[in-house]
């Protein structure tokens, strides 16, 4: 320490004395080095002078100051837990140096590490915001005025609950049985979120059934038909735990196949079918029933096999019916094998639907209700009372209506009969009487001499008008030719066609659109005229003018 020195008043001053802090010590000078104060304390100082007079006065005393001294390393500094995302640490107090004024907490890794600064009276604290798993070094330094103590250092692994395991699936298969399934569980695996590995507990209905590090557990079997709750619970180093979500199972087996099914009449229109229904192995299942294919709901059976059922189906027409179960139609189940039963029902009474006439023909339409009512070898004859020999018979199936004809002729008169038969008996229907028309007029042409014109080189005729009378032509198109040459359109009635000269005969043919044709002819045709020079009664030769073509008279 320094002082300002006194007045030393007629004799040198030869010391100084400073006293405090319980010290006393002499000094030659100022500045002096005063030791073995005490540590941490406030401390006054006084200063007096001597000479050969004596020892002055003590001075006023001096600010107080107060001797720091770095602090020794914090006690005991450990790693006292961990929790998820956290490390808690704790430390005792330094020994040596004066007080500690605080500590400085900084950890590594991390970006750019941490640091937390603590008052004190601090001997814990906790790191929070670290990442689960990683190795953590945290560093503790004691302070006060004089500076930092030693630093000490401490490692921890920060660990949580291992993330929920996920079930994926859980399968199921046949024990080899037939009664019973294995379930196949597995899983992703769960982060451990801490150091180590983690480990797996599968629980079924409550009860552990499997302990793996793996990702999968096979089942005990299971019944078909019941149903499983499945738990997987993940557990990491530290013991802490995590549980899935739970699933259900419910192992449902392929049902059996049928045993032979039977079916037989018991009433009028009405079938019983008698079976026994196979085991599902699973959920309780709906039998149908396909009558000629169509479904008919039976009831619901299972898991087991019922044996003794039957089912009574009611307004079955006649014939052949067929009868087929199903087991779980909804999982396309089992079907049985399909039966058939013939309903047969009374021998149809035939009647006449229509009975037509057209020309010389007779039409019908007989109609046979329930056609053959499920009967074999039902026949139905239709005859022509008035002519036996003419007969048409038909086999007599599902349908009710058979068509047919007969020709009769002109102007003939026709009783119908239909008769239905079998080996057992007959049913007969006779329709009302019908008579054809009497036959047409065939169609006809004459041909005869029409006017004649007169050649101008002699005076005389030489070319006559055909004459055609038509009649009782059913078409409307005529077209006719004369000696087979030309083509001439005429209708019924008087047609004029184009003059001829004379020949020794002149023939007419007509045909309408309905092949209805007639022809006549005409032998000589014409006058002969007298030879120029010749005797008398001498005819020119002639030949006929082509179709559509005609010699003008005076040509």
């Amino acid at each position: 320490m320094s002082w300002q020195p006194g007045a030393a008043n007629g004799s040198p001053i030869d010391a100084y004395e400073v006293s405090g802090g319980g010290r006393t010590q002499r000094c030659a000078a100022s500045p002096c080095l005063i030791s073995g104060l005490p540590l941490g304390e406030p401390v006054s100082f006084v200063v007096r002078a001597h000479n050969e007079a004596g020892w002055s006065d003590p001075s006023t005393p001096s600010p107080a100051i107060t001797i720091e001294q770095v602090p020794g390393p914090p006690a005991n500094f450990v790693v006292a837990g961990t929790g998820d995302g956290s490390v808690s640490l704790a430390w005792g107090r330094p020994s040596g140096g004066t007080s500690v004024t605080g500590y400085r907490l900084t950890w590594q890794p991390g970006t750019g590490g941490g640091a937390m600064e603590l008052t004190a009276g601090a001997g814990s604290a906790t790191v929070t915001g670290l990442t689960n798993g990683t190795d953590y070094t945290f560093t503790l330094v004691a302070t006060n005025a004089a500076g930092d103590s030693v630093p000490v250092s401490a490692s921890g692994i920060p660990v949580g609950p291992p993330s929920a395991p996920v079930i994926a699936d859980a399968p199921y298969r046949d024990a080899g049985d037939g009664a019973n399934a294995i379930i196949d569980v597995s899983w992703a695996a769960s982060a451990p979120n801490g150091p180590g590995t983690v480990g797996y507990a599968v629980r079924m209905d409550g009860t552990v059934i499997c302990e793996t590090s793996g990702t999968t557990c096979t089942t005990p079997p299971v019944a078909y038909g019941s149903s499983v709750t499945l738990t997987v619970t993940a557990t990491n180093s530290a013991g802490l735990t995590a549980d899935s979500e739970s699933v259900t199972v419910s192992p449902i087996g392929t049902p059996d196949a049928w045993s032979p099914i039977a079916a037989g009449e018991t009433g009028t229109g009405e079938v019983t079918v008698t079976f026994d229904v196979p085991a599902t192995h699973g959920a309780p299942c709906e039998v149908v029933l396909f009558v000629d294919g169509t479904s008919r709901p039976v009831g619901t059976f299972g898991p087991g096999a019922v044996p003794g059922q039957s089912v009574t189906v009611g307004e079955l027409g006649p014939g052949t019916h067929t009868f087929r179960l199903q087991l779980c139609p909804a999982d396309g189940g089992p079907l049985s094998d399909e039966v058939r039963v013939t309903l047969v029902g009374p021998l149809g009474v035939p009647a006449f639907a229509a009975v037509s006439v057209s020309g010389t023909t007779v039409s019908y339409t007989v109609t046979v209700p329930g056609g053959s009512a499920g009967r074999d070898g039902v026949s139905l004859t239709v005859s022509v009372v008035e002519n036996p020999s003419l007969t048409e018979t038909f086999m007599v199936r599902s349908d009710e209506n058979y068509s047919g004809s007969f020709d009769i002729g002109y102007g003939a008169t026709a009783t119908l009969q239909a008769v239905v038969a079998d080996g057992s008996g007959s049913n007969t229907a006779t329709a009302d009487p019908v008579t054809t028309g009497p036959a047409p007029t065939p169609a006809g042409v004459a041909l005869s001499e029409g006017p004649a014109s007169t050649c101008t080189d002699t005076g005389l005729p030489c070319a006559w008008a055909v004459i055609v009378d038509a009649h009782d032509f059913d078409g409307t198109n005529i077209t006719c030719t004369l000696n087979g040459s030309g083509s001439y359109q005429i209708s019924n009635g008087t047609n004029t066609l184009p003059s001829q000269p004379y020949l020794d005969s002149l023939t007419v043919e007509c045909t309408d659109e309905t092949r209805e044709s007639a022809r006549d002819t005409r032998s000589p045709w014409g006058t002969p005229p007298p030879p120029p020079g010749g005797p008398p009664g001498t005819a020119p030769s002639r030949t006929a003018i082509p179709a559509g073509r005609h010699r003008k008279p005076g040509s």
